[in-house]
C-alpha cells in the first residue's frame, strides 16, 4: 500500500452521542473516573459542569466509534481561537475548554 493510500485521521465529530444503553453506561463510567481523578480546588458552576459532561460524552463516543470502526484516528484543534467565533452550525457546548477535557481524559487512569 502506498503512503498516499492510507486513510487520514478525521476531525472529531462533536455531534456523536452514545447509541445504546451500554454505550451510555460506558460514557457515564468514564466521566465518573475523569471527575474522580481531577485535582480541582473548586466545583464547576452548573452550566460549566454540563458543558464539561457534554464535551466529554461526545469525545468518548467519537473515539469509541473510531476504535470500533476503521481506527484511523481523530484530531481536534487545541487553539482557543478555533472556538471563539463559532457559528450556528456548531454545538452550543463547544467552547475553548474542550482542550481541558481532552487533557483530563489523558490523565485519567484506566
Amino acid at each position: 500500500m502506498d503512503e498516499t493510500d492510507e486513510p487520514k485521521p478525521r476531525f472529531v465529530n462533536y455531534y456523536r452521542e452514545p447509541a445504546s444503553e451500554r454505550a451510555e453506561a460506558f460514557v457515564v463510567d468514564t466521566i465518573a473516573k475523569m471527575l474522580a481523578s481531577e485535582t480541582r480546588q473548586r466545583k464547576r458552576r452548573p452550566h460549566d459542569q454540563e458543558n464539561f459532561q457534554r464535551q466529554a460524552s461526545t469525545l468518548i463516543s467519537d473515539l469509541s466509534h473510531d476504535v470500533l470502526g476503521d481506527g484511523v484516528g481523530r484530531y481536534f484543534r487545541r487553539s482557543h481561537r478555533a472556538y471563539v467565533a463559532l457559528t450556528r452550525y456548531h454545538p452550543p457546548f463547544l467552547t475553548k475548554k474542550v482542550s481541558d477535557v481532552v487533557d483530563a481524559m489523558r490523565e485519567t487512569p484506566t
